[in-house]
C-alpha cells in the first residue's frame, strides 16, 4: 500500500510559513512607506486629500512585495500564493483600519481590497517566474 507524502503534493500546510513570511514583509514595507509618506506630507504641508492615494500606493507596493516573497519561498504556485497572501494582507489592513479609525466597510475599502489582492497576485507570479537574487557583499 502506498502512502502519500504531503511534501511532494504540496498541501495547504506547506503554504502557511511562506504566506506568513510574505505577509510580514509586506506589512513592514507598507509601514515604512506610510511613515515616509507621512513625513513627506507634514514636511511639505500637503493637503489631507493625498492621504488616501498615498495609503493605496503603500498598500499596493507592500502587497506586491508580499506576493513576491511568498512565491519566491514556495518556488511554485505563484498565482495561488499571491491570492492567499493578498487576502491575508487585506484582512490585516482592514482590521487595523477598523481598530484605529473605527470606520466600517466602504467603497474605498473594497477598492483597496482589489488593489491589494491584484498586486499580491502579480507579485506572486513575478516571484515564481523572475530570477532575482539578493547578492551579499563578501
Amino acid at each position: 500500500m502506498r502512502t502519500h507524502d504531503t511534501s511532494e503534493t504540496g498541501g495547504f500546510a506547506d503554504m502557511v510559513r511562506p504566506v506568513l513570511t510574505g505577509v510580514i514583509s509586506g506589512v513592514l514595507v507598507c509601514l515604512v512607506l506610510m511613515f515616509a509618506f507621512a513625513a513627506l506630507m507634514s514636511a511639505n504641508s500637503l493637503p489631507m486629500t493625498f492621504a488616501a492615494a498615498f495609503a493605496s500606493c503603500c498598500s499596493g507596493l507592500g502587497s506586491l512585495i508580499a506576493g513576491m516573497v511568498c512565491a519566491k519561498k514556495l518556488k511554485s504556485r505563484g498565482l495561488l500564493a499571491g491570492l492567499i497572501t493578498g487576502a491575508v494582507m487585506y484582512l490585516i489592513l482592514l482590521l487595523a483600519g477598523l481598530i484605529f479609525t473605527g470606520g466600517g466597510m466602504s467603497s474605498a475599502s473594497l477598492f483597496r481590497m482589489m488593489i491589494v489582492v491584484i498586486c499580491a497576485t502579480i507579485g506572486g507570479i513575478m516571484g515564481v517566474n523572475f530570477n532575482f537574487k539578493i547578492r551579499r557583499k563578501t
